[in-house]
């Protein structure tokens, strides 16, 4: 078993449960090998946590801007596709503020930069489709981002979603 099938196969693991909830016996466990088998390619759990990062990103990314493509410049559909992003793809970078991943002091900073790193993203396209100045797109990120632990976190598929969302879409799309 090589470090991506291993890092592919250990994400649910993660996203389930935060950081200290998993030992590397588990980890061991869920792949059907020895310990010593995951250390031959992580010297640590926070080394193997760090890589799993990197891959769980490069693909966070990838969905996002597969959902910000496919939105089209209909902002009700942009909404609900982010929303859902994190519970229907299951990405460890997705839910990695909610598992409290970002009070693990080496993984910090580095969650900060890529959180920057997919905010910048988000104003470059708002900013192009829509004129949104840095400052409303961050506002936005984070309502939506709230709504989206909301619903990822407590699975709250109920018939909330669509006033929410048509509120958010009123109050940041609404030229009135």
């Amino acid at each position: 078993m090589n470090k991506i099938e291993i890092l592919d196969r250990i994400e649910p693991l993660f996203f389930e449960r935060a950081f200290a909830e998993v030992s590397m016996d588990d980890i061991a466990s869920m792949l059907e090998i020895k310990k010593a088998s995951v250390y031959y390619h992580f010297d640590s759990k926070e080394s193997l946590f760090s890589s799993l990062l990197e891959r769980s990103f490069e693909r966070y990314i990838e969905s996002l801007d597969s959902a910000l493509a496919a939105s089209g410049s209909h902002p009700p559909k942009l909404l609900e596709r982010l929303v859902n992003l994190p519970s229907e793809s299951r990405n460890l970078f997705a839910v990695v503020s909610q598992r409290g991943y970002c009070r693990v002091p080496a993984m910090r900073s580095r969650i900060r930069l890529l959180e920057n790193t997919v905010m910048e993203r988000f104003h470059t396209f708002l900013a192009h489709r829509y004129g949104f100045e840095q400052t409303r797109s961050a506002a936005l990120y984070l309502l939506v981002d709230a709504i989206a632990k909301r619903i990822c976190l407590h699975e709250c598929h109920d018939d909330q979603l669509p006033w929410m969302l048509d509120e958010v879409v009123r109050c940041f799309f609404s030229h009135e």
